[in-house]
């Protein structure tokens, strides 16, 4: 498994009823570390190869450096779509280049 990047090269946005501490909570059920800071605006989730940030809004907003983006998104999404979470996301190389894009569709069950 690859390093954790020193920026970000996920993001996504999440469209569900949930709130952002359950979305959290959905990580943490997966065995993730959950940590809400102090201002509580948002809640980070962690785990080896990840450290995503969870804000709430319309749609929620999660983003984050993801080790070995490509391979490591997929497990990703596919916490949220266990869940039936609908999410948009895209994934960047390095060089800020655009690897991959997951467009919003029906969750699909795994």
């Amino acid at each position: 498994m690859g390093t954790i990047p020193d920026t970000s090269n996920f993001f996504s946005s999440l469209h569900t009823a949930k709130s952002l501490r359950e979305v959290a909570g959905l990580f943490g059920a997966a065995g993730w570390e959950v940590r809400e800071p102090d201002d509580s605006d948002h809640v980070e989730v962690l785990c080896p190869w990840a450290e995503l940030v969870i804000e709430s809004g319309a749609p929620i907003l999660m983003h984050g450096p993801v080790a070995d983006v490509e391979v490591n998104a997929e497990r990703i999404l596919a916490v949220l779509r266990r869940a039936d979470v609908t999410v948009t996301a895209e994934c960047y190389g390095v060089s800020g280049k655009l690897l991959r894009e997951w467009h919003a569709a029906e969750p699909r069950r795994l």
